[in-house]
C-alpha cells in the first residue's frame, strides 16, 4: 500500500504512476506508459485513462471515497497489484467536509 499525498486540481494519473514507480525500485526499468490505474468500488473495476485528473475523480466519490480502491498494474497483470490511497492534504479534506 502507498500513500499519495499533495495532489493538486492538475494531477493525473500519469504522475501519479510516475511518482509510485520513482519510489519502487523493482519497476525503475519500466515505463509509465506500461502500467495502468483501476478505481475500484463495490466489485465494480474500471481502468482509468492517463490524462483522468485524479483529485477531481477523488473529490466526485466524496462520501463513498471510502469504498474505493484505486490499483496500479501492468498491461499484462491480472493480479497481485499495487494498492494504494490518496491521502489529501488537511486544507482540502476539511474543504470536503464542509460540502457535505
Amino acid at each position: 500500500m502507498k500513500w499519495i499525498s499533495n495532489l493538486t486540481t492538475r494531477s493525473t494519473c500519469f504522475d501519479v504512476i510516475q511518482a509510485i514507480l520513482s519510489t519502487d525500485e523493482k519497476h525503475v526499468s519500466q515505463s509509465n506508459e506500461d502500467f495502468i490505474l483501476y478505481e475500484s468500488w463495490c466489485g465494480v473495476e474500471r481502468p482509468l485513462k492517463p490524462r483522468c485528473r485524479l483529485l477531481k475523480l477523488w473529490n466526485l466519490w466524496a462520501g463513498e471515497s471510502q469504498n474505493v480502491t484505486l490499483t496500479l498494474r501492468t498491461h499484462q497483470q491480472n493480479s497481485s497489484s499495487t494498492h494504494f490511497i490518496i491521502r489529501q492534504q488537511n486544507k482540502k479534506l476539511e474543504k470536503l467536509k464542509r460540502q457535505l
